[in-house]
């Protein structure tokens, strides 16, 4: 059995919408390669968690859009837009301290 590793991302503007994404540990290590030790970038990843996804690391961004896009046929989104759902954040820890 491949090992994982799981993030929590939220959702939009709406702080209480949180998602757990799973992806290979694989991928989770040539994320953190990427993004190396300094304490800097890594609170600059945590930042700007989206944005690096987005540029660097595609696959996984697409993949975070199909868990949102599978979670908002769900649920009743009550007010929220799913363009605004569209827009994540990192909530959780990604390196060991």
């Amino acid at each position: 059995m491949e090992q994982t590793f799981q993030f929590k991302i939220g959702l939009g503007y709406a702080p209480d919408i949180m998602l757990v994404v799973e992806i290979p540990m694989d991928l989770h290590d040539r994320i953190s390669q990427y993004i190396g030790d300094g304490q800097m970038a890594r609170f600059e990843f945590g930042f700007h968690f989206q944005e690096v996804i987005q540029r660097q690391f595609p696959k996984l961004d697409m993949l975070i859009h199909e868990k949102i896009d599978e979670w908002i046929s769900e649920h009743y989104l009550n007010g929220y837009s799913e363009k605004v759902l569209h827009n994540y954040s990192f909530q959780s820890s990604w390196f060991e301290d």
